[in-house]
């Protein structure tokens, strides 16, 4: 059974059932963007990585928390941009296409909505004034890699300007596959050099503008994207949400690492405490309100209990 299916079937029993069926996506405000604790190796482990600024990703979390959804976390110093993604997924490093000219976000994949001078114009943009960097990395289904960078602007300034693979300009990238092979880490760096003219010099208390776009191939051969990392005070547009600059959310840069981990924010404004545990953050999902944890064969269980109890009484 696909989680797509699966996905389905606990709805619709939970409206059979007369209860609340909740499918709701995290709604994080922001990241922080930590300083890197030393020298860090872009080998898919995370034994040189600060994870206490991390934010949980995933599209529904009574259902699918622990099926479909992905930790991000982001480091810098002064040559780079680190992202390390933690993804939780059945079907890891799935991708149909090929680097040779496929779109990488037709499958397994991480994009990321960068501008490095948020507050500053920039008359070649045809995205909203601003110097807009999309990012697309990923690996390919003969286990080939590529980082894409990609620059909309109008047409006077020649509809955009693209780095195919900024591997070729010192930009890093590594895979690797969980222990239960329910789950993979993409881990890369990228040059500030190559994500603005003129790069930038991070500097404590500044920030960026960044929002990600994790994307998933499920073992029905079915696409699912997610969007997340939004700005306070904005509705976000989660379809189009490539173009929406206005509601990409900010990297702040951290003055210092081992911060406390920001609470989980829902996008119904729920929140859920994050404790770090074996230097892992985790989500305390204590008093959520889920039906049973909000695991789906519980609670399927559950339901059909409920229904052969209510035969018993005629």
């Amino acid at each position: 059974m696909t989680i797509k299916t699966l996905t389905g079937i606990v709805l619709a029993l939970g409206l059979a059932a007369g209860q609340p069926a909740r499918a709701t996506e995290t709604e994080n405000l922001g990241i922080r963007i930590l300083p890197t604790p030393g020298k860090v190796a872009v080998d898919g482990q995370v034994a040189d990585w600060d994870l206490t600024g991390g934010v949980f990703v995933c599209g529904d979390v009574e259902n699918l928390r622990d099926q479909l959804a992905v930790w991000i976390h982001a480091m810098y110093d002064a040559d780079n941009l680190y992202v390390l993604a933690r993804f939780i997924d059945e079907t890891p490093m799935s991708n149909p296409g090929s680097i040779a000219g496929d779109h990488g976000f037709a499958g397994d994949s991480l994009q990321l909505r960068v501008i490095l001078h948020p507050d500053k114009a920039d008359p070649r943009s045809s995205m909203g004034g601003k110097e807009v960097c999309w990012v697309t990395a990923w690996r390919d289904r003969d286990a080939k890699d590529l980082i894409d960078l990609s620059f909309p602007r109008t047409k006077e300034h020649g509809d955009g300007m693209q780095i195919a693979d900024a591997k070729t300009l010192g930009a890093q990238q590594a895979f690797l596959e969980a222990d239960d092979g329910k789950g993979y880490i993409q881990e890369m760096a990228i040059p500030w050099k190559l994500l603005a003219d003129g790069g930038l010099t991070p500097k404590p208390g500044e920030r960026i503008a960044f929002s990600v776009e994790p994307n998933f191939n499920t073992t029905a051969k079915f696409r699912i994207t997610l969007k997340d990392i939004f700005r306070p005070g904005i509705t976000p547009d989660r379809v189009f949400t490539f173009m929406a600059v206005n509601c990409w959310g900010y990297g702040v840069f951290a003055p210092a690492g081992k911060v406390d981990p920001q609470p989980l924010r829902l996008a119904d404004n729920r929140e859920f405490a994050v404790t770090m545990k074996d230097g892992v953050p985790v989500v305390d999902w204590t008093g959520t309100g889920f039906l049973h944890d909000g695991h789906p064969r519980r609670f399927i269980a559950a339901v059909s209990r409920r229904k052969k109890w209510r035969a018993s009484q005629g």
